[in-house]
C-alpha cells in the first residue's frame, strides 16, 4: 500500500524510482517515509504485498520527484543498517520497462507483415 492512501495510485510519470531491498515483512510505508523525506521530496512509497497473505514482499519503491535528491538517498542508505530497520538495505535507481512483454504482439500472437 501506498504512504499516500488509498486514493489511487499516484502520477509516477516523471519521477525516479528507487528500489529499496532487504526490508523487514512488517516494514510499513509509515516507516520509510521519514527515513527517506529527509533527502528530498519523496512522491510515494510503496511496498508490494502479497496477494494471498497480504504481508510484505520484502522490497520497496520509493519514488522521487527530482533526480540528485534520489541519488543523496542512495549514497546515504544503501548498505547502511538504519536505527529500528534492523537489516542493511541494499538500495538502487529502479528504471521501469517500457515494454514488459505484455501485449499480444511481444508474446507471438500477433505477426506483423
Amino acid at each position: 500500500m501506498s504512504h499516500f492512501g488509498r486514493s489511487g495510485p499516484p502520477d509516477i510519470k516523471d519521477t525516479y524510482s528507487l528500489l529499496v531491498l532487504n526490508i523487514s515483512f512488517r516494514t510499513t510505508a509509515d516507516d520509510l517515509f521519514p527515513l527517506f523525506d529527509r533527502y528530498g521530496k519523496v512522491v510515494d512509497v510503496f511496498i508490494p504485498r502479497d496477494r494471498r497473505t497480504g504481508e510484505s514482499r520484502g522490497f520497496a519503491f520509493v519514488r522521487y520527484k527530482y533526480a540528485d535528491e534520489a541519488q543523496k538517498a542512495v549514497e546515504r542508505l544503501d548498505g547502511k543498517f538504519p536505527p529500528l530497520f534492523f537489516m542493511i538495505f541494499t538500495i538502487e535507481f529502479y528504471s521501469q520497462r517500457k515494454n514488459c512483454g505484455s501485449s499480444p504482439e511481444d508474446k507471438g500472437q500477433v505477426k506483423k507483415p
